[in-house]
């Protein structure tokens, strides 16, 4: 699942946390973010989001990508 525009962005906190939830509910394992997606709120949306809900972070694949962008 990628959270590229729309963590951070064009949906709220908490709707990001039903749609991840519904994913990782349903077999969902693997979360795509970048550095520069809502210039950084959206990989700190998706580690609130993990943190939150205690799932193991063994349990899921994360990827990103670096712009050299950020701050």
């Amino acid at each position: 699942m990628g959270t590229w525009v729309t963590f951070g962005g064009q949906i709220s906190d908490e709707v990001a946390e039903q749609l991840m939830t519904i994913a990782y509910e349903n077999g969902v394992n693997l979360f795509d973010t970048a550095e520069v997606y809502a210039a950084g709120r959206a990989e700190i949306i998706l580690g609130n989001i993990i943190k939150k809900k205690c799932w193991r972070r063994s349990s899921l694949v994360i990827t990103t990508k670096l712009y050299w962008g950020g701050k």
